[in-house]
């Protein structure tokens, strides 16, 4: 074959197979749009179905391990499964991967690491350094995100008992944060703590210590019949 054809050919070749890669985002995103309507419908198996159909056309694409993953997550809820929570830690990890610095990515893998160490009997120092770090990551990649502040810190103080007083007095100031970041969700996030996590103690550390933030705490208590925890 002489020197033109060949380059011609090899032009076809490219232009061809750019054309094909080129079509497999569009292709993923249809199965994507499916994952969403089988959500809707409560179809979670088949929605993760679809999902793993995109990412097989997609497989860089951090947002779509990211769905995965909840998904897993979503279809745990109320059921102890530890494979489907290994399985959603696993889909958010390639997505920490991919896309290191989103801080949604790394709450989503520290919920699923949450539960799989809440699980079990005892917990290595390793896991629980990798889990406090990829917390600390999570709020350095968005430190003024109201809901990283209040999510990361939640997420540090279910292991309170374990983690360092360092990463305890961390974990209490980016709870505080977000409440100076947003007042109008106080309640919710004196819920979390009430609620959650039982701790009436960590309240009054998360509380600025001003009369306005010590009054909407003494209401919030008082609204949940918990008047009795109140300081004297």
């Amino acid at each position: 074959m002489s020197r033109q054809p060949l380059i011609a050919f090899l032009i076809i070749v490219l232009f061809l197979a750019c054309g094909y890669f080129a079509v497999l985002p569009l292709a993923a995103q249809t199965y994507a749009g499916q994952a969403f309507r089988m959500e809707s419908a409560g179809k979670l198996d088949s929605a993760m179905a679809a999902h793993k159909k995109a990412l097989r056309l997609d497989p860089l694409n951090a947002r779509y391990y990211r769905e995965l993953g909840r998904l897993y997550l979503k279809k745990t809820r109320g059921v102890s499964d530890t494979g489907l929570r290994a399985s959603a830690r696993e889909a958010y990890a390639k997505a920490i991967e991919l896309s290191p610095t989103n801080s949604r990515y790394r709450l989503g893998w520290a919920e699923a690491e949450a539960l799989l160490l809440a699980d079990q009997e005892k917990v290595s120092d390793g896991e629980l350094a990798s889990y406090v770090e990829n917390l600390k990551k999570a709020v350095e990649f968005a430190p003024n995100s109201y809901y990283v502040n209040t999510t990361a810190g939640y997420y540090l103080l279910l292991f309170r008992d374990k983690i360092s007083d360092r990463d305890k007095n961390f974990a209490i100031y980016r709870m505080r944060y977000a409440l100076e970041l947003n007042p109008d969700y106080a309640n919710q996030i004196f819920s979390y703590i009430a609620n959650g996590l039982g701790d009436f103690n960590l309240l009054y550390k998360i509380t600025p210590q001003t009369p306005e933030w010590q009054m909407r705490l003494r209401d919030f208590l008082r609204n949940i019949n918990k008047w009795k925890y109140r300081r004297t």
